[in-house]
């Protein structure tokens, strides 16, 4: 079977609120496990107080509570890098722990939309919108770019030779978003940041499923190798998968 060297699926928020019953039982058929990115979950946590629908999270939560991995409900996407890889152990209890909490509490109540709150204010306090902006003309100037076809192109190709590229698709994929937002090619998006952050549950390592079609293509065009991972849940269930880990 393809993705016998990894053999767990993390979803990203769409899947939480739009992934059916039959899709997940599918893939856990197929000996896959499941997980939810940790970005995710506070995504939806924050659209459950925002949109006034804890009910709809509830069920969601109870859908998921009884199909996700019992060690690994979580997939972590934040923190230090250097602490994921020292405290691996510790970081799954931690989520595992978050998990339970959130399921315990996820209906409409006062300690529910104090969850929500905090979580609406955690995705508002970090974005890419100040960074991911079309260059000025002046800006354009000061680089001595009289061929913008020519830039995009050199920068590409820096990426593709960056020395961790094969190590860090994640960054690779989050500067070639910008080259795009820069060049005018893409429009930031307000939740960009933290879709782009959940491409680290490649490197646990995983397949990171999702319907963000952007995203896909963001990370195909990176042009790292690891894009591969990052599938949506017809090529997954389409195949071929990749047949070993993401890093070798």
């Amino acid at each position: 079977m393809g993705g016998r060297y990894v053999n767990r699926v993390t979803l990203d928020t769409n899947l939480f609120w739009g992934a059916r019953r039959g899709l997940l039982s599918e893939i856990r058929g197929r000996g896959f496990r499941l997980s939810l990115s940790e970005t995710a979950l506070y995504e939806a946590l924050a659209k459950a107080q925002r949109d006034k629908v804890a009910g709809q999270f509830g069920a969601r939560a109870e859908l998921f509570r009884n199909l996700l991995d019992a060690e690994r409900p979580l997939v972590g996407t934040r923190g230090n890098f250097r602490e994921r890889l020292n405290s691996p152990v510790q970081i799954a209890e931690s989520l595992r722990a978050l998990w339970e909490h959130v399921c315990n509490c996820a209906k409409p109540s006062a300690e529910f939309e104090g969850l929500g709150a905090a979580a609406n204010q955690f995705m508002d306090s970090i974005s890419l919108r100040t960074l991911a902006r079309r260059l000025t003309p002046d800006e354009l100037a000061e680089l001595a770019v009289k061929d913008r076809s020519k830039l995009e192109s050199a920068l590409r190709k820096h990426l593709r030779n960056a020395p961790e590229h094969n190590v860090r698709k994640d960054k690779s994929t989050v500067a070639n978003y910008l080259i795009e937002c820069g060049l005018g090619s893409l429009d930031a998006g307000k939740n960009d940041l933290q879709d782009l952050e959940q491409l680290v549950c490649v490197g646990e390592p995983s397949f990171l499923l999702t319907c963000d079609r952007r995203l896909i293509k963001n990370a195909k065009r990176s042009g790292s190798p690891q894009a591969r991972w990052v599938v949506s849940p017809d090529a997954f269930l389409e195949g071929p998968l990749p047949t070993r880990k993401p890093w070798e």
